[in-house]
């Protein structure tokens, strides 16, 4: 049943566009390959911004230690129980954040190319966000979105 599909865009927006929202959808993964993430939303009030600012959980921890070695403070540690999608332990590198603009990700849901998960807790959401704050990649606008 296509849901998304049968909703106005507005009613769409309300549902998908909230703080901490966690969903999987097919991003780009290394050198042009694409791969189904799972992606929180980092935004504090998504429904206002453009640009929405997303981060992933990814299991090779050490490997991303060693990458953000001079910046530890941007990592967040999951273990299994901490979200219904974290299985494994896992990492999630706040400096990698990726941008995605609003309006496609409201396209994805209407087309129905997001699966959902429940919204991340509100402890784990505000370390996500304070180690994005702490990270050299978001220039001050980016950082706006996130306070």
């Amino acid at each position: 049943m296509k849901l998304w599909s049968q909703l106005p865009r507005d009613a769409v927006e309300r549902a998908v566009l909230v703080a901490g929202a966690a969903f999987k959808m097919i991003s780009s993964y290394g050198q042009g390959r694409d791969k189904r993430r799972c992606f929180y939303l980092l935004n504090v009030k998504p429904l206002n911004d453009q640009t929405l600012l997303l981060v992933t959980p990814q299991r090779e921890v050490v490997k991303r230690q060693r990458a953000r070695a001079q910046y530890p403070q941007v990592l967040v540690y999951l273990k299994p129980g901490d979200h219904e999608y974290v299985t494994a332990p896992c990492v999630v590198d706040c400096m990698s954040v990726e941008r995605c603009p609003t309006a496609e990700i409201i396209d994805m849901a209407i087309a129905e190319r997001l699966d959902y998960y429940h919204p991340l807790g509100q402890l784990l959401l505000a370390q996500m966000r304070f180690a994005a704050l702490q990270s050299p990649s978001l220039n001050a606008k980016e950082k706006k979105l996130l306070t």
